[in-house]
């Protein structure tokens, strides 16, 4: 299975984008866990909802603890470099991450 991770922050103020690699053709979709921080101190995300919103649609998502777990298909992201997000909410408010690069190409990842 093709895990990536990345760290991600509610302040938008990382100065490099992370990058998840997704290979057309991996059987099983790729899984993104995000580790989030709000000005980097980690972010209990229990009992929020989590959804990864991406040029094609959306993808719902798991949250535990201050990770957020999503599994991405193919179908969801076009050929090329797109940019993505996740929006969380706690019921009363919403939040978002800073954004990070969805890298699609040719063939499975290695």
């Amino acid at each position: 299975m093709n895990t990536q991770r990345i760290a991600l922050d509610l302040s938008k103020r990382l100065t490099a984008k992370p990058t998840v690699y997704i290979g057309r053709g991996d059987r099983h979709g790729t899984t993104v866990v995000a580790t989030v921080t709000e000005s980097g101190i980690p972010l209990d995300m229990d009992g929020m909802a989590a959804t990864l919103k991406l040029p094609l649609g959306d993808a719902p998502c798991v949250t535990d603890g201050d990770a957020v777990t999503c599994v991405l298909g193919e179908q969801l992201v076009p050929d090329g470099t797109e940019f993505a997000h996740f929006d969380i909410s706690d019921g009363d408010r919403r939040y978002s991450t800073s954004r990070f690069r969805i890298v699609t190409f040719e063939g499975a990842t290695p």
